[in-house]
């Protein structure tokens, strides 16, 4: 069996015309998204709705509303709360998760840093790839 060697630039071509034609169908499909959710879930609430398609499916839309807290000035409407409707209450109300400053992770002395590896999970990340025009 012999082995096929692509070209360097065979296969950075074959990615950027895979990752245009990514990006050009990402954007009609939002755009057929918004026209189909304008012509048949015209509601405003949220939940889950269905249309009856002509051969027979359905058309199944879920409208959601996203809820983000701005950290900032949580924690300090937490503590208000938690004098009108209880501390336990309050708490319940905001699920805190850690969030690690690498930053500050890099500076920390080894036996520290051996101290929060214990709780800590680090795997790849997808790779980026940009193509740029040389100046």
């Amino acid at each position: 069996m012999t082995e096929v060697k692509v070209k360097p630039n065979d296969l950075v071509s074959r990615w950027e015309r895979a990752k245009v034609a990514l990006d050009a169908a990402k954007k009609l499909e939002s755009a057929l998204r918004e026209e189909l959710v304008a012509a048949h879930f015209q509601q405003n609430s949220t939940g889950t709705h269905h249309f009856d398609t002509p051969d027979g499916r359905d058309l199944v839309c879920v409208k959601k509303l996203n809820y983000k807290l701005d950290k900032d000035t949580t924690a300090e409407a937490q503590s208000v709360i938690a004098t009108l409707i209880g501390v336990e209450l309050a708490s319940r109300l905001v699920s805190w998760k850690p969030d690690l400053s690498l930053t500050e992770y890099k500076k920390l002395p080894d036996n520290a840093r051996v101290i929060i590896d214990r709780a800590l999970t680090i795997t790849p990340a997808t790779p980026t790839l940009e193509l740029k025009v040389k100046k």
